[in-house]
């Protein structure tokens, strides 16, 4: 610390000579004290006027810089890309290894995050990672989140695929415009293996896989590997059946690298139904991918109930009986106990008990309220809550003063399912009647209600074609799909409607009476088998099975015992992940491209760009230091003290 004040060697030789010089003369002065006090001053007054200016140095922070490693631990980074170890396996293995670590810890201070559902352990390191606390965070979430956790300007080092985010996505569009505001520099370090060509995958399937004739059916196909195709060269998918194309999908390749499309259909006719969509796939064979859709013609229950005849519901109930597939029963009560059926003048004492599990559909006329006591209507709200499907037809003047609030729909339907209800209809509608006033709908449990606005029609022209075919599509909308009323009844649900060969699919049966269920499966190569169900300790109607898959294609689902309830769920190979988990390494770039970061995709080309990312900031914290030597106005205070000293001394001898 002492350098500092230390004369340069270079202004010893003049500095002395010229104190030499002074001292000869002022010899006259008459006492040792004033001579070496003037000697003194002489020496401060050179060494101020002769001495360097000021020197600069620099000072340089010691603080250590921090850098964020995010890690992606999706279902993706367990791929192996062909390779022998998974692109998880060669972030630890190649990129985060002891050795690196402790060549960048040197430098920096380093912190470890994870983001996306964790199929691996979270860390290469368990001690020194602090995992997001948000369940399944994407990359886009992720990422801003640790940019708001961090005050200064350190970077961010991502390694992932990217096949989790596309900023395409509507969920993902704020957070994309958000990242390109971003000044941090976020290092994109690329995992998996990117194709060496376009590839495109492809897998197609129909919902539901069994369905009544009648049914809207949906075709999907879900398309992976687009990041991959030449960006702006737009290509066409068709959809055909039977040698004739349905549908055009034109399909523009962007940093999106999954789409899925979808189409919707009806079969009026029983039996296995397919569809085909082909892909173009460049200069080979174009990609065929075919979903198929069995169609079954069973009976659905209807139970009409009136309790003041009308006509209009007498109009609506021989609309149905045209219709082979309905089996009606209606009952129009005169007061509480008289019954007048549709099949002739017989009548009858009406029943209290509806045997409303044998139906599919429960229509309600006019004053309904009046014909069901408090007992009947808590019933039909339960069976709609297990799936019925429950049609007002007079709903314009509703009891909601008798009924349960929850069997009054208020939501008008959507535009689309006016479309599929009405479609090409020409409705007898009344002068002040709206289209979007006619229907409404209300979903309960895992039934449905419609009801329908008759004052929005002139009634009067009710006895048409085309009132006919509207009342046959109301109860198709709220029918429960494939029942048939032979008095034993069971739901079945699975857990999914789609596995990989090496999965189990659950099964899960709730009868409705002691019976025991027997179940048979039919599997993709059209064997049959027995299935084995066990019941519930804690309830003895319901049974559960597990059912492993072995084989890629459809497995059918058949209950023997009770009503003829089917089921299906389709088998997808193994290795069918790989078709959508391939990377994405388009946006991976744009990523790094937005916020001035590198993409990396070696290890050197990591460690090489964290040194000399220190390097900069270490470079930006250097501040000059001017250090002043000798010069500072200050020294003229001792110099005049010692000279006045001296001056004082030679004047108290006598000295002049």
């Amino acid at each position: 610390m002492f350098d500092q004040w230390l004369l340069p060697l270079g202004w010893f030789v003049p500095v002395v000579l010229l104190t030499l010089v002074l001292v000869l003369c002022t010899w006259n002065m008459q006492t040792r004290w004033q001579l070496l006090m003037h000697t003194l001053a002489i020496i401060l007054t050179g060494m101020a006027l002769l001495g360097p200016v000021a020197q600069s140095s620099t000072s340089q922070s010691t603080q250590l810089g921090k850098t964020t490693f995010l890690i992606d631990v999706s279902g993706s980074m367990s791929l192996t890309d062909d390779a022998d170890r998974s692109r998880f396996e060669i972030v630890k293995q190649d990129y985060l290894t002891p050795a690196n670590l402790q060549r960048l810890g040197q430098s920096m201070r380093l912190q470890f995050q994870c983001f996306n559902e964790g199929v691996y352990p979270p860390t290469p390191t368990p001690q020194l990672y602090d995992p997001l606390p948000q369940s399944g965070t994407r990359l886009f979430s992720a990422l801003l989140t640790v940019d708001q956790q961090l005050t200064d300007d350190q970077p961010i080092v991502i390694f992932s695929d990217g096949n989790d985010a596309d900023h395409r996505r509507p969920t993902d569009i704020g957070s994309f415009k958000a990242l390109v505001k971003m000044t941090r520099k976020v290092h994109i370090v690329a995992m998996g293996k990117p194709a060496n060509h376009p590839t495109i995958k492809a897998y197609a399937w129909a919902d539901p896989s069994i369905c009544q004739t009648n049914m809207p059916v949906t075709f999907a196909l879900q398309l992976s590997g687009l990041a991959t195709l030449p960006q702006n060269q737009p290509f066409v998918i068709q959809l055909i059946q039977d040698s004739q194309q349905l549908k055009q999908f034109e399909v523009r390749p962007s940093l999106r690298n999954m789409l899925t499309l979808k189409h919707t259909m009806t079969f009026n006719k029983p039996g296995i139904h397919h569809v085909q969509w082909m892909i173009p796939n460049g200069a080979g064979k174009p990609i065929r991918e075919i979903a198929f859709v069995e169609c079954v013609d069973l009976p659905v229950n209807v139970l009409l109930l009136e309790a003041m005849p009308h006509w209009f519901t007498r109009n609506v109930a021989r609309a149905l009986q045209l219709d082979h597939k309905l089996d009606i029963t209606a009952r129009y009560a005169l007061g509480e106990t008289r019954e007048l059926q549709l099949s002739g003048d017989q009548q009858s004492n009406a029943q209290d008990d509806f045997q409303l599990q044998e139906r599919e559909v429960v229509v309600l006329g006019n004053h309904t309220a009046d014909m069901l006591n408090e007992a009947q209507r808590n019933q039909l709200l339960q069976w709609v809550n297990d799936g019925g499907g429950l049609l007002w037809l007079r709903g314009s003047n509703l009891p909601s003063d008798r009924w349960p609030p929850e069997l009054i729909p208020n939501q008008p339907i959507t535009h689309v399912q006016r479309q599929q209800l009405i479609g090409d209809l020409a409705l007898p509608f009344a002068s002040d009647g709206k289209l979007q006033n006619l229907l409404y709908e209300k979903p309960l449990g895992k039934g449905r209600i419609i009801r329908l606005d008759e004052s929005q029609l002139i009634l009067s022209a009710v006895n048409n074609q085309a009132m006919d075919l509207f009342a046959l599509r109301l109860v198709g909308a709220v029918a429960r799909p494939l029942r048939h009323g032979q008095g034993q009844h069971a739901d079945m649900q699975l857990d999914r409607m789609s596995a990989r060969v090496g999965e189990k699919v659950t099964v899960q049966l709730t009868v409705r009476n002691a019976a025991i269920p027997k179940l048979q499966l039919t599997l993709p190569n059209n064997k049959t088998q027995d299935v084995e169900l066990t019941a519930d300790p804690n309830n003895s109607l319901k049974w559960i099975a597990h059912i492993p898959v072995e084989q890629s294609g459809m497995y059918r689902l058949n209950l023997l015992s009770h009503d003829q309830l089917q089921r299906a769920f389709v088998a997808r190979p193994a290795n069918d992940e790989q078709m959508h988990l391939i990377p994405n390494h388009g946006l991976l770039k744009a990523i790094a491209k937005s916020t001035g970061g590198q993409f990396i995709t070696t290890p050197e080309q990591l460690m090489d760009t964290l040194i000399h990312q220190r390097q900069i900031q270490v470079a930006s914290r250097q501040h000059p230091i001017i250090r002043q030597r000798f010069n500072h106005p200050l020294l003229v205070i001792p110099i005049l003290g010692l000279w006045l000293a001296g001056w004082y001394v030679a004047r108290r001898k006598g000295g002049v």
